[in-house]
């Protein structure tokens, strides 16, 4: 799934709480599932549950614990490292593109919608909350800089802690709806809850984790087979699924990470394949930031898919 998808975060949630309030008595995993897998992939819809969700049956208020946001203040604590990002990032208009005119109406709007959000979806009871976790994304996100807070223009959380702020409580065999999200160890395959490969696993340098035996072993050099760049020496990529340098232009390739510079585009109708491109100009489709001249690639005002143009929200740090 293409990372473009976050361009209707919001209009897709409310869509889940709206057919929780029409459907009460149908919170099964196979109709979530039916929402969320027409909505969005997995791995982002995770993500996005952890900017705009509170699944958990833990009690909140103040709590004096530092390392820690309860459950009844987390709406509110996404809203003040969101709306701080917003207008140090931001200059005016883009703010307001944000429909965020003041930092008061961005804490304001940001705290009640989650918080909403929060208590609508609460009642799934398939997650848990951990606000160790909550704080220490907060905390992650913050450090972020204004480019990567701000992919394609829209805020997003994000930092290694953010996946740990909800997880699924469902058991190895327990019956998933192929859902991921709603099993302890994150993996559904074939409709039950499985073991995921390599959870866990901690490989060393110029070594990956191999699924199929949940080892690691050595990267692999210029000219193997490949499914992932993850299998490949560092200073290679999985090409056409053998590891290689990246390409220069003009030569076929699968997607912009397989090229030196610029993107890979459909060829000209003479051409069967993909070639690498030079990077495209203002006003072009996008789907990474890499891919274009100004390198910039962001959703430019009421556009349905990101272009090429100077970045929204870029600042300065």
């Amino acid at each position: 799934m293409r990372s473009t998808e976050t361009n209707s975060i919001s209009d897709r949630v409310d869509a889940i709480l709206h057919w929780l309030r029409a459907s009460p008595t149908a919170l099964s995993v196979t109709n979530v599932k039916s929402i969320f897998v027409r909505s969005l992939s997995l791995r982002l819809c995770l993500r996005i549950a952890t900017l705009v969700v509170l699944a958990a049956r833990c009690g909140g208020g103040e709590s004096s614990d530092p390392t820690l946001v309860p459950v009844s203040d987390w709406g509110g604590a996404q809203a003040a490292v969101v709306c701080a990002k917003v207008f140090s990032c931001c200059n005016s208009a883009d703010s307001s593109s944000l429909g965020y005119p003041s930092q008061g109406a961005c804490l304001q709007a940001i705290t009640s919608k989650q918080q909403t959000s929060a208590v609508s979806l609460l009642n799934l009871g398939v997650f848990v909350y951990d606000g160790h976790a909550a704080r220490r994304c907060l905390d992650e996100a913050t450090a972020l800089s204004c480019g990567n807070f701000f992919p394609f223009g829209r805020p997003v959380l994000s930092g290694p802690s953010c996946d740990e702020v909800l997880t699924g409580t469902l058991k190895i065999g327990d019956p998933c709806g192929d859902l991921d999200a709603y099993c302890e160890s994150g993996d559904c395959e074939s409709g039950a809850c499985a073991v995921r490969p390599c959870s866990g696993v901690s490989c060393d340098d110029g070594q990956y984790c191999d699924p199929t035996t949940n080892g690691c072993v050595p990267v692999k050099m210029a000219g193997a087979l490949c499914t992932s760049d993850v299998e490949c020496d560092p200073m290679l990529g999985c090409h056409d699924n053998t590891c290689s340098p990246t390409l220069a232009n003009g030569v076929a390739c699968a997607m912009s990470t397989d090229c030196a510079a610029g993107s890979c585009q459909p060829a000209a109708a003479s051409l069967p394949n993909s070639v690498c491109v030079p990077p495209l100009a203002d006003g072009l489709p996008c789907s990474i930031a890499s891919e274009c001249a100004s390198g910039g690639c962001s959703f430019m005002g009421t556009s349905g898919s990101p272009v090429c143009g100077q970045a929204i929200c870029a600042g300065t740090s």
